[in-house]
């Protein structure tokens, strides 16, 4: 056989098998790159510079994947996704607003139950720390910059690879809701290094991990991104598989921590984990209800789950 021959052989193995494994083929390969990226950093003394880089594992590792499963015709295809932004309205504020629901509902509930102060008309952020503090409606101000920095070092940076690339891959073959654990389960276990090593910026794994160690912690922030993985599931789905909304949702979890958490964020490093629970339960309970509301074959009431290669089908 000639070389060529060989070499095309070699590529259909290869392509097979990252179609016939998309969501392991794809943690594998980010794990690799992101987990390496932060070893090299951590061991090799580089400049921080280097885990910017790391963050985009996931969505670099889905462009490789495609190019190797389907060539140009389905990188174009994963690139169209962030393009997709004509939707209802109410799917903008669902984006822009659910996390900080949450976060609201879990200090209301941290006030009744551990009597912690909360004032949303006057936030205030102080962070000894880190020599953070903040006051006032400035806050707000900067969470809209930190939204617009997130939908990039964080929606881009992932959204490619959950939303765009593994979730269409497993709703072939699974319903929404299950394809939404299996997406949340991969995206939490993605993070373990965060847990194990200090990277700046991510203090509370590292804290979380010292407290339960690194296992129990990191399947514990799992069920926070099973949860966290429904709901973008129901956006997804019902924004015929965009990733820029998928984006738009991810990029508000820092400033809606940021506003709500922050404190409390504080207060995990130094070992108190209690608003991190009620947190996980107020996630998991609004989840519960995404699925009953769009029902877990679709979680949708307008659109079919998103399928690669079939056309967006109304229900």
């Amino acid at each position: 056989m000639s070389e060529t021959g060989e070499l095309e052989m070699s590529d259909t193995k290869l392509s097979g098998v990252v179609k016939k494994f998309p969501a392991l083929s794809h943690f594998i390969l980010s794990m690799v790159i992101s987990g390496g990226i932060v070893l090299i950093w951590h061991f090799g003394k580089l400049g921080f510079w280097i885990v910017y880089i790391a963050g985009f594992g996931a969505s670099i590792s889905a462009f490789i994947l495609t190019a190797i499963e389907g060539g140009k015709k389905s990188v174009k295809e994963l690139l169209g996704r962030i393009i997709i932004v004509k939707a209802n309205i109410r799917w903008y504020l669902f984006a822009l607003l659910i996390v900080f629901v949450t976060y609201i509902i879990t200090r209301v509930l941290g006030l009744i139950i551990y009597n912690e102060p909360f004032n949303i008309l006057q936030p205030e952020v102080n962070v000894p720390e880190m020599g953070f503090v903040m006051s006032g409606g400035v806050i707000y101000l900067f969470a809209i910059l930190l939204i617009i920095k997130g939908f990039f070092e964080a929606g881009i940076a992932e959204e490619f690879g959950y939303r765009g690339y593994v979730m269409p891959r497993l709703q072939t073959r699974y319903n929404a809701l299950t394809s939404s654990i299996i997406v949340g389960l991969l995206w939490g276990l993605w993070h373990i290094i965060l847990f194990w090593l200090p990277v700046t910026g991510f203090e509370m794994y590292y804290a979380l991990g010292q407290k339960y160690g690194v296992i129990p912690a990191c399947l514990l922030n799992s069920i926070i991104q099973i949860a966290m993985s429904i709901q973008m599931t129901y956006l997804f789905n019902n924004t015929r598989g965009s990733v820029f909304f998928a984006s738009l949702y991810h990029a508000t979890t820092a400033p809606a921590g940021l506003i709500f958490l922050f404190n409390g964020i504080t207060n995990w490093n130094r070992g108190n984990f209690e608003l991190l629970f009620v947190y996980m339960a107020v996630m998991v309970l609004i989840s519960i209800i995404l699925a009953i509301v769009g029902g877990p074959k679709h979680l949708s009431r307008k659109y079919k789950r998103n399928i690669l290669g079939e056309p967006i089908t109304k229900l």
